[in-house]
């Protein structure tokens, strides 16, 4: 839960407020928070929960394959540091990279392993497991994702890595 925090010095009613983060308190005009200022507390709303957004996100794109997500959910400056060298920024070249990998796997099994959320960053430990399309040989793979939201909640970048595990052939 987040709070912002707005103070007015005391028998100033009409000056200018004071305002920042909970727990940071302010010197300037209104002294600290000290008891010689009127705090009023409230909660302020902001962008919809980072791991709501990156559940919905992979579950939407490599589950139920749904290729539309990216223009929903990526920014348009949105950059996955992990595409080819090629991909252009935004929602459409991820749709393209994506609609191409699961041509190759069309068997991709897609787990979030573990998520963790740390103001509008979260990284996801998942598991990638499928077939190659061209060889047909199973392949497995873990790997580590940093994503970070903006503050509508849209995905503005991605950086991950990968370990193969149990790969045959």
């Amino acid at each position: 839960m987040v709070f912002d925090w707005i103070a007015w010095p005391v028998g100033q009613a009409m000056a200018e407020p004071v305002a920042g983060r909970w727990g940071h308190a302010r010197d300037g005009q209104a002294g600290q928070v000290d008891g010689n200022i009127i705090n009023l507390y409230q909660r302020v709303p902001h962008g919809p929960d980072p791991e709501t957004v990156v559940r919905t996100y992979f579950d939407r794109l490599l589950v139920q394959r749904d290729l539309s997500v990216c223009d929903v959910l990526l920014a348009e400056n949105y950059v996955d540091h992990d595409a080819p060298a090629e991909t252009e920024p935004g929602p459409q070249a991820t749709q393209v990279y994506i609609a191409e990998m699961l041509h190759a796997c069309p068997d991709l099994r897609f787990t979030i392993d573990q998520l963790v959320v740390q103001d509008q960053t979260v990284v996801v430990r998942a598991t990638w497991s499928g077939s190659d399309h061209q060889a047909g040989s199973p392949w497995r793979q873990t790997g580590l994702l940093l994503i970070r939201l903006d503050d509508s909640g849209r995905i503005v970048e991605r950086h991950s890595t990968y370990d193969d595990v149990d790969n045959a052939g």
